[in-house]
């Protein structure tokens, strides 16, 4: 059965306009002189899509006689001042859709009848009146005379504008434009132009017909200006045309000075001026202080002064009153006009004012043979001249290295720098800074600082190699500097030669390496940057008797025990321990086995060799240890007096980590086959060989083997040949036996 396939679509097509031009007319004819409007319309028309052709030559551009204007979607072509060669075809162009429509322009040139002047005539007479053509004779057909109103022609019109002007007109100064007075009517219509109600008089403004020309235009040229349009046939209405013209003139402000220096507390007035500038500028005053943005000076002064701005009728004034150093900045007079030019005046004010110390009072601290770097800090304008002085006396500038006393001098501070300071050089000095507004002084205390004075300590855990001397707290003094280490002095009664030793500062220090059983004398003192303090009263003291050490006690973990090694750790608690001069360490491994009777008897095997740890370690890794092994470990300490008791301690070691354990190599396939056929070969070789040696039967290989080995290849024979006695034969068992009976019977010896 056939099948019915039905479709259905939607064409869409562009919308398009047609265009049309006013008047609607295919022929217009004009008069020289006059203005002609063509206005080309259309819906949906965008600017640019439409242009005017003059016999389609070329596209009409705007020059003093003829423009084209936008409007909405409106393109108007305006003729000025027709002549007889604007004559031909005009052609608006639709470039979107290729679209043209055209009107014709006929150009007549204008007829001007010159009139006799007024004559008196006498009743009853007859007088003959003449009117003689001047311009356009060739297009005068006839010259009607008519008595009382005139006789408009058929196609009279009155005066109308085609284009208004707008309100309010601004252009720059020293510009030159066009000003056309754009009206239509028939017959030719008469312009007047007013300035201000009064006619133009200016020498850079020309009047041609409907246009007003200005040239250079300066600021007496603006003003309200009128063009009155009127003809024969609207004589009774004048047609006017009104503007107000602005000559704009970029402001400019007169600069009297770009920096001005006043004291503290002193004030003075500047005047922001405007030597130009039309419409007239606004004027304001803006500041910008160091670090911050730029404000509004207020129009209202504070209190004490300050900085403000006053109207005044010259201009704005910036009144600086009573200024201090804060007001000190950068200040800018803006003048700016309607349009958004502006003219900027910058004005820097400087204030200066006394040097002003930050720190007035200061205090430094430093000890004999020591330095010193002292700091006088101020803030000044203008730069001040700085001097230093001790008590009664100016101490010089000097820039010699290579003297004790050495003055700085930076924008901001002055330093003093005193080298290998002595008793003298201690007390208050003054620091002067004098510039041309005042002085101001500085006092900056330099204070010695001396040594600790002597610690005090007991005498704690005496031992025999070793003692504990505890230093018992002193109070603070604000002349004596913190204690950085102390120093000891000790030795045994029976030399005279001091032992020496230097500590860090601490709460505790221990003498050690002492003789045993011995009487001490010891002293100390402290130590910091200004010296060595003062030495202690001398303390005696006697170390104990040196006695063999305690067995040192074992600490184990069952984190130190590993595979194949063991890390041992110990301690000693005797008091002897300071003495002891090394450990020694034996390694057993563990061995058990049952006896009939079913006792397991247990044997200590020696796995390594005894180590000798010497010093003060107290922890050792006994390594070489093989995996899951007991072992047992003895460990005994030693001193110049004898060994201790030994300390045991057993262990089992653990397995090796399945993840360090080393995998089964890799053989590649060749190789294993390489190695199974060669395996089979040999089979088949050996089985070959015991068959013939035992059946004399020949295998695949024997010939070759036979050839080799028993250099007889093939002979079969001999091993079945038998010996009988008396005959001279004998049956052979082996073919090895036979080789040597043979020989002995026939003298003959086979290989």
């Amino acid at each position: 059965m056939d099948q019915i396939y039905k479709f259905s679509f939607i064409l869409i097509l562009p919308l398009t306009y047609s265009i049309h031009i006013e008047p609607n007319v295919d022929t217009i004819r004009k008069e020289t002189g006059v203005s002609v409007v063509f206005i080309c319309k259309g819906k949906g028309i965008s600017r640019g899509d439409l242009d005017w052709y003059n016999n389609y030559d070329q596209v009409i551009t705007s020059n003093y006689r003829r423009s084209t204007q936008w409007k909405d979607e409106e393109y108007m072509l305006l003729l000025s001042d027709v002549e007889e060669t604007d004559s031909g075809d005009y052609h608006c162009r639709r470039h979107s859709t290729e679209e043209t429509v055209s009107i014709t322009l006929t150009v007549t040139p204008t007829v001007k009848l010159e009139a006799p002047p007024m004559q008196t005539a006498v009743l009853g007479s007859s007088y003959k009146l003449k009117c003689k053509v001047s311009i356009g004779k060739n297009i005068v057909d006839s010259i009607i005379f008519s008595k009382g109103p005139e006789i408009l022609p058929p196609d009279s019109e009155p005066p109308s504008f085609y284009k208004r002007w707008e309100h309010n007109i601004f252009k720059k100064k020293l510009t030159s434009f066009k000003l056309y007075c754009n009206a239509s009517g028939t017959p030719p219509m008469q312009y007047k132009w007013t300035k201000n109600r009064k006619r133009i008089t200016d020498s850079n403004i020309a009047i041609k017909g409907s246009v007003l020309q200005f040239n250079s235009l300066q600021i007496n040229n603006q003003g309200i200006f009128l063009c009155e349009v009127s003809n024969i046939a609207g004589e009774d209405h004048v047609k006017i045309l009104q503007t107000t013209l602005t000559v704009v003139e970029s402001p400019t402000i007169d600069v009297t000075t770009n920096k001005v220096v006043l004291k503290v507390d002193e004030s003075q007035e500047l005047t922001c001026k405007i030597v130009q500038g039309n419409p007239k500028p606004m004027l304001m005053w803006n500041y910008t202080l160091p670090n911050e943005n730029l404000k509004t000076v207020p129009t209202i002064a504070k209190a004490k002064g300050g900085v403000y701005v006053r109207k005044d009728p010259e201009g704005l004034k910036l009144v600086l009153s009573n200024v201090q150093k804060s007001d000190a900045g950068n200040y800018f007079c803006i003048a700016e006009g309607m349009f958004g030019e502006t003219a900027v005046w910058q004005l820097q004010v400087e204030v200066q004012y006394t040097p002003l110390l930050k720190m007035q009072t200061m205090q430094y601290s430093s000890w004999v043979r020591g330095s010193a770097h002292l700091y006088c800090v101020f803030e000044s304008n203008p730069r001040p001249v700085v001097r230093w002085y001790k008590p009664n006396r100016s101490i010089p500038f000097y820039t010699d290295y290579s003297r004790r006393t050495r003055i700085g001098y930076q924008k901001y501070n002055s330093t003093l720098d005193i080298a290998q300071l002595d008793e003298d050089d201690f007390g208050t000095y003054r620091c002067e800074s004098n510039n041309s507004v005042g002085v101001m002084t500085g006092r900056i205390s330099l204070e010695r600082m001396y040594a600790p004075r002597s610690p005090i300590f007991q005498l704690e855990e005496n031992h025999a190699t070793s003692i504990t001397l505890r230093i018992l707290p002193q109070a603070k003094e604000d002349n004596r500097l913190p204690i950085n280490s102390y120093k000891v002095l000790f030795r045994p009664t029976t030399t005279s030669k001091d032992l020496e030793l230097q500590a860090s500062r601490s709460s505790s220090l221990t003498l050690s390496s002492l003789q045993p059983d011995t009487d001490y004398i010891i002293k100390m003192a402290a130590l910091s940057a200004a010296g060595i303090g003062n030495w202690s009263a001398q303390k005696s003291f006697r170390t104990n008797r040196q006695t063999v050490p305690n067995s040192p006690e074992i600490i184990s973990r069952t984190e130190d025990i590993g595979s194949r090694e063991l890390r041992l750790v110990w301690k000693q608690t005797d008091e002897n321990q300071d003495s002891i001069i090394g450990f020694k360490l034996k390694i057993f491994k563990v061995l058990t086995r049952r006896s009939d009777l079913g006792i397991i008897d247990v044997e200590l095997q020696k796995s390594q060799p005894d180590t000798d740890i010497r010093g003060s370690k107290r922890s050792y890794i006994v390594r070489n240890l093989s995996p899951l092994t007991t072992y047992r470990l003895s460990l005994l300490a030693t001193n110049n007096v004898g060994d201790s008791s030994s300390t045991s301690f057993e262990f089992k070691t653990l397995d090796i980590p399945h993840s360090l354990r080393s995998p089964l190599p890799h053989i590649p396939k060749a190789v294993l086959f390489t190695v199974v056929m060669l395996s089979l070969l040999l089979c088949v070789l050996i089985v070959d060989i015991s068959c013939y040696k035992f059946n004399g039967k020949k295998g695949v290989f024997t010939p070759c083997i036979c050839y080799h080995v028993c250099n007889n290849p093939g002979n079969k024979n001999i091993v079945n040949e038998t010996y009988e006695p008396g005959a001279g034969h004998h049956r052979l068992d082996s073919p090895f036996e036979s080789n040597t009976l043979l020989s002995k019977s026939h003298g003959t010896h086979i290989v």
